[in-house]
C-alpha cells in the first residue's frame, strides 16, 4: 500500500532529522557517497506541502537512507523491532518509484496552488486552469492503470468536476473570464458547451441593465453651453494663441485619435502566453 510507504518515509525522516547523532551518520554517509542535496526534513499534520517536501527530499537521498538503514540493522540484528531506531523498516527500488510518481503528480498541484495564491488577477483564469487540471488527471489516471496509484485519481477527478461545477455557476467567475482578452466566449464553446445559452442570456440580461442604467444618468436636455449666443453659435472669444502666432503645436483635424489599449482589446491582440497570465 502507497499509504504505508508514506508512512515509513515519513517516520524514518523524522527519526532522522530529530537525532544529532543520526544527523551526523547522514552527512557522513552522504560525503561518502556524494550525495549533495538537500537534507531530511520530517513530514507532519496537514500540512501537505511540506508532506511532499519531505518525500521528495528522502527521494533524492534514497541511498544514503538505505546505508542507514542497513547499518542499524547489522547493529541490532537479532532483536526485536522494538529495540530498532527505524523498527526494521524497509523501502524496496519499487516503492520509492511508486512515491516519485505520487510526487510527480502532487508536484504539478503544488505548483498551481502557488501560482493561483500569488498577487494579480487570478479570477479569469480558473476555469482555464480547472480544465487543464482535469485533463492531467485523466492522462495519469490512464498510465497508472497497472500501478499502486490506480485508485488514487478516481476521487481527484471527482472533486475536481465538483469544482469545475461550481465555477461555471458563479456568475463573477463568467464574468471574469468573458472580460479576459484571450477568452471571451471562445473558452466557454471549447470546454462548456451545455452552459452557453445560460452564460449568453446571462451577459445580455447584464448588459440591458447596464444600458438602462447609464442612459438613466443622462440629463433630459443638453445643458446650455456658456460660450454659445442665445442662437447656439459659438461665441467670438479670444485665443490664447494670438492668432496661432505661438501655436506651435496645432490640432490635425485629420488625425485619428487611438485609445491604444482598447484598440488592442478590441482587434484581440492578445495572444495567451502559457508562462503566465495576459493581465
Amino acid at each position: 500500500m502507497v499509504a504505508f510507504v508514506c508512512h515509513q518515509i515519513n517516520y524514518i525522516c523524522r527519526r532522522i532529522a530529530s537525532n544529532p547523532q543520526k544527523q551526523a551518520k547522514w552527512k557522513l554517509w552522504a560525503t561518502e557517497l556524494k550525495y549533495t542535496g538537500k537534507g531530511l526534513i520530517g513530514g507532519y499534520g496537514i500540512r501537505w506541502n511540506i508532506t511532499y517536501d519531505c518525500r521528495q527530499q528522502a527521494y533524492d537521498g534514497r541511498k544514503v537512507i538505505k546505508c542507514l538503514l542497513e547499518n542499524e540493522d547489522e547493529r541490532l540484528a537479532g532483536k526485536s523491532a522494538k529495540d530498532h531506531y527505524f523498527k526494521l523498516y524497509k523501502l524496496t527500488f519499487k516503492e520509492w518509484e511508486e512515491i516519485n510518481n505520487l510526487n510527480g503528480t502532487l508536484k504539478y498541484s503544488l505548483e498551481l496552488t502557488k501560482q493561483m495564491e500569488g498577487d494579480g488577477p487570478k479570477l479569469a483564469m480558473v476555469l482555464y486552469e480547472y480544465s487543464r487540471v482535469l485533463n492531467f488527471l485523466e492522462k495519469k489516471k490512464v498510465a497508472a492503470i497497472l500501478t499502486a496509484l490506480k485508485l488514487m485519481f478516481y476521487p481527484m477527478i471527482v472533486v475536481t468536476n465538483k469544482y469545475i461545477e461550481l465555477a461555471i455557476n458563479c456568475d463573477p467567475v463568467v464574468l471574469a473570464t468573458l472580460l479576459h482578452p484571450a477568452w471571451r466566449m471562445k473558452l466557454f464553446h471549447k470546454q462548456f458547451e451545455s452552459h452557453v445559452p445560460r452564460i449568453t442570456n446571462m451577459i445580455l440580461e447584464i448588459f440591458q441593465a447596464r444600458d438602462v442604467y447609464l442612459k438613466s444618468l443622462q440629463p433630459e436636455t443638453p445643458p446650455v453651453d456658456p460660450q454659445s449666443n442665445a442662437n447656439g453659435e459659438a461665441a467670438n472669444l479670444p485665443f490664447d494663441s494670438d492668432g496661432d502666432e505661438f501655436n506651435f503645436y496645432p490640432q490635425d483635424s485629420q488625425a485619428i485619435e487611438v485609445n491604444t489599449e482598447l484598440e488592442r482589446y478590441n482587434n484581440r491582440n492578445f495572444p495567451l502566453d502559457k508562462k503566465r497570465c495576459l493581465l
